[in-house]
């Protein structure tokens, strides 16, 4: 349960790698900003022309020391400190750095931060790992301890929005299992029942695969490896082949009062439409009701509501 959240691309695993920094971009305050990790920097440090920019709130340094590397001739004294807000998909921290004239990058995160984060560099390519969506998973209760004789490997899959998902590889399980075949609407189909709407809003399930418990005992199938041990999933997980198929059916199950009347359902997007706004309002207030009663949430950063298209 490692996320990489941090990776150099490299195309192919050549000698250029020998002597490369590692290089990325984060956010800060929205703002896109370049940042070093180096494992022979003994601080962290940020650049004081992204202090002055962004306007940072700074502290005085406990312990003020001279720098002569920078300046071979008289240092940098070094006397100012900057909590700094960063963000790399997902991942949201917030790093204390000594403000320099830094050149080379906006950030640079030396031993202080790879020691808190427990980081793992990958010399050959150029990738850094640490622990950080692994706790989420144990501390919401989707994956237990197992001891299962049979286990697949963990898959990190990048998402569109450049944040990860964990996925168990499946491949072995998905060649013997029984496929569970639930009818796909046709996109004409469901074309044909918004005529005449006006108001949408798309809601967008978070974690809905997780909101369903595999069946008392099959667990044990989808137990996986990671460097902390073995682990097996409670509920169902990316992967599975019957997974989008079951979690449709789950939804038409629950909305099927709404279904061909105001609601379309498609994975695991929710479609509401009418042609009025009381009337939308109504039946998305009936909608959302039923999502809470099940124990179904929406992911706020992808819905849209009462939009014209």
């Amino acid at each position: 349960m490692v996320r990489r959240l941090l990776r150099n691309k490299s195309s192919n695993f050549d000698q250029s790698q020998r002597e490369k920094l590692f290089h990325t971009r984060c956010k800060v305050l929205e703002n896109t900003c370049s940042l070093i990790v180096d494992s022979g920097s003994s601080c962290n440090f940020c650049s004081t022309r992204l202090v002055n920019k962004l306007a940072l709130t700074t502290l005085p340094h406990p312990k003020p020391y001279k720098l002569q590397w920078i300046n071979k001739e008289r240092g940098i004294v070094v006397n100012q400190q900057v909590n700094i807000p960063i963000s790399i998909g997902k991942y949201k921290d917030e790093v204390l750095c000594d403000i320099v004239p830094l050149d080379a990058s906006n950030i640079l995160l030396g031993r202080p931060w790879q020691f808190d984060k427990k980081t793992i560099h990958e010399g050959l390519t150029n990738k850094i790992s640490f622990h950080h969506l692994g706790k989420k998973i144990v501390e919401e209760g989707w994956v237990q301890k197992s001891l299962s004789p049979c286990f697949v490997l963990v898959l990190l899959v990048p998402k569109k929005d450049g944040k990860w998902r964990m996925c168990t590889d499946c491949r072995a399980i998905n060649n013997i299992t029984i496929k569970y075949r639930h009818p796909i609407p046709r996109l004409n189909d469901m074309l044909d029942e918004l005529h005449g709407a006006i108001i949408f809003s798309k809601i967008d399930l978070k974690s809905g695969y997780h909101q369903i418990r595999i069946k008392e005992g099959d667990e044990c199938k989808t137990a996986f490896k990671t460097k902390f041990g073995f682990y097996k999933w409670l509920v169902m997980t990316f992967g599975l082949t019957n997974a989008p198929s079951t979690f449709m059916h789950l939804l038409n199950h629950i909305l099927r009062d709404c279904i061909g009347k105001f609601v379309v359902v498609y994975f695991d997007d929710i479609l509401v439409y009418n042609k009025t706004l009381d009337e939308h309002l109504g039946h998305l207030r009936k909608v959302l009701i039923i999502l809470r009663a099940n124990h179904l949430y929406a992911n706020l950063e992808k819905c849209t509501f009462i939009k014209n298209k």
